[in-house]
């Protein structure tokens, strides 16, 4: 109902739902049914072309995963989206926020840092530019978490999320000699990768 807030759980398939007063905009009658796809368990809740207003939670089963690489995904056209978590998970559940629409929803561990393209560091004028391309299997790149050093300072490059491109260009002139620039990225489960590069000022 779009005018209470509620839970409710079911044993076969195995899940619970809550949601607050204004979750949806009028009354919604929905189904879950399961299957399975590569090897993964998929909640199909329907119907899908239904707005909601303050979005459905979903708390899923962690059955034998590992709970700090779980998370729960959302199938969009372009793939799985991971799903904003709830923030409070009951024990032995994982959870995630539905805002937009139902849809399928399942749980996927993600344990594979992101990739790190070709790193290309350029110097003029004592000033360095460094542009790289970055990616991320699942979960996706928490750009807020990864960072950029030069010589143990932080810099800040433009990231470009739509093309998955970084650029940076310093504004003032580094000291002469060499400098060592550390990328550390970031997904948003935590997995990290680095890589670093030498360049020199002259």
């Amino acid at each position: 109902p779009p005018d209470r807030a509620g839970r409710f759980s079911s044993a076969d398939p195995e899940f619970s739902v809550s949601f607050d007063s204004g979750a949806v905009f009028r009354p919604l009658h929905f189904t879950v049914t399961t299957g399975v796809s590569a090897g993964r368990t998929v909640y199909r809740f329907e119907p899908e072309d239904i707005l909601l207003n303050g979005g459905i939670r979903v708390f899923l089963p962690a059955g034998e995963g590992d709970r700090k690489l779980l998370r729960t995904y959302f199938r969009t056209g372009r793939g799985w989206s991971i799903l904003p978590s709830t923030g409070i998970d009951p024990p032995g559940t994982v959870s995630g926020l539905l805002t937009t629409t139902l849809g399928k929803v399942a749980l996927m561990e993600d344990g594979t840092p992101p990739t790190i393209g070709l790193l290309r560091v350029r110097v003029s004028g004592g000033k360095p530019t460094f542009s790289f391309r970055y990616a991320d299997n699942l979960s996706g790149t928490d750009l807020d978490r990864s960072v950029a050093t030069i010589a143990d300072s932080v810099v800040i490059p433009e990231y470009d999320g739509e093309h998955s491109r970084a650029r940076y260009s310093a504004a003032r002139k580094l000291p002469r000699g060499r400098h060592l620039l550390r990328l550390v990225m970031t997904d948003m489960v935590g997995n990290a990768a680095t890589t670093e590069r030498w360049f020199t000022v002259r």
